[in-house]
């Protein structure tokens, strides 16, 4: 059901606002009255959609996981290739 925006009086004629659900204008204005109120006005209402009270999570960036992945190859071929012939007898 659509929600209108009403501007109204009471059986006072004090001045009221506010917002009802209703499936049509006249069906808006009948709750209105309904009520004892006077409607003067009654326009359908564009509420703000409800915001979520928890933001959306954070994205990991890959950046630190690349420079530890290329680390540990570096590390992996000085050993497998042994250029400073740190292991004896290991490597070329």
């Amino acid at each position: 059901m659509p929600n209108y925006r009403y501007g109204a009086r009471d059986a006072a004629g004090k001045p009221l606002q506010g917002v009802v659900e209703a499936h049509s204008p006249d069906d808006a204005r009948d709750r209105l009255e309904r009520r004892g109120w006077t409607p003067e006005r009654v326009e359908l209402a564009v509420l703000p959609k409800p915001r979520p009270d928890t933001p959306p999570p954070r994205r990991a960036r890959p950046g630190w996981a690349v420079i530890v992945i290329l680390i540990v190859l570096a590390l992996g071929a000085t050993v497998w290739f042994d250029p400073f012939d740190l292991i004896p007898g290991w490597g070329g």
